[in-house]
């Protein structure tokens, strides 16, 4: 059996969402760029953007050069905050449960 997760949510106009795990997103944007280029425990206190390319300022003081800055930051976003000014959270009335089982069923190949 397989489910289709566009559908239902297109027909009423809402968005599709889909979950995928931070951990899983990190490897496959790491197998992509390498494992050099993504940091963890970094905290970016400001950014410059010239038109051609953004430079990320961290709290230690080291600066980073690129074509795009990826603020992933949480919902006290920072780089957010420096683009937008200060914003208050809003309901998107979506609420998402997740959770994580270490198991495999038996029927995977058949369960979408």
């Amino acid at each position: 059996i397989k489910f289709d997760t566009f559908t239902p949510a297109a027909e009423r106009g809402l968005p599709v969402t889909r979950v995928v795990s931070r951990m899983l997103l990190q490897e496959i944007l790491a197998r992509a760029v390498g494992d050099d280029a993504i940091m963890n425990d970094c905290h970016v206190v400001d950014f410059t953007d010239d038109g051609d390319k953004v430079t990320a300022i961290l709290e230690d003081g080291r600066k980073f050069e690129g074509d795009l800055l990826v603020g992933a930051d949480g919902i006290r976003s920072k780089v957010r905050k420096s683009l937008f000014g200060e914003t208050d959270a809003s309901y998107s009335e979506y609420t998402c449960y997740t959770g994580i089982a270490d198991f495999v069923p038996p029927d995977i190949d058949t369960v979408g």
